[in-house]
């Protein structure tokens, strides 16, 4: 999203000390992306988190929305069982929760991975594609270690 969701700092700030007891001191919108609205959040322990906030009223946001019940679980899983490390996974609420609502938004944080994006990074060279293509492989060798029941199956049914 290239402008920031109207929703002030401070709600966010005080959703993140209430729901997962996080300290925030700063919020900072990032404008990329069209599956939700990005923040990256500065914790005053020095901490960082990244932070999706997802709009019901917005078609393509509902769908992520709809997908989340899957996906996070998935990729909480895929970290802390040291199956894949190299990515971005969600942090569970006090309640052990992976996501909060607030009015007509989903929130869902996240650790956060400094570095270059590859939006950034666009047009890749040569060992950011192999870095990609290894990173591939990695999440292709280890379907035999992921509860299937965890998978979202793909019907390629537009609905049409």
């Amino acid at each position: 999203m290239k402008i920031k969701y109207r929703i002030e700092d401070n709600v966010l700030m005080s959703s993140l000390k209430k729901e997962y007891g996080i300290q925030a001191e700063s919020i900072h919108f990032i404008p990329v992306g069209d599956s939700a609205y990005s923040y990256w959040v500065n914790c005053g322990n020095g901490e960082r988190y990244y932070l999706k906030l997802f709009n019901y009223q917005n078609d393509r946001q509902r769908r992520s929305i709809e997908r989340l019940q899957h996906y996070l679980p998935l990729t909480w899983s895929m970290y802390h069982n040291k199956l894949f490390q190299n990515l971005t996974f969600p942090i569970k609420t006090l309640m052990g929760e992976f996501e909060i609502h607030v009015g007509n938004i989903t929130i869902v944080l996240f650790n956060f991975i400094e570095g270059e994006t590859l939006a950034d990074a666009y047009p890749f060279s040569k060992d950011i594609l192999i870095e990609i293509a290894r990173s591939v492989a990695s999440i292709h060798r280890m379907t035999p270690y992921i509860d299937h029941t965890m998978l979202l199956t793909e019907t390629f049914d537009d609905g049409a």
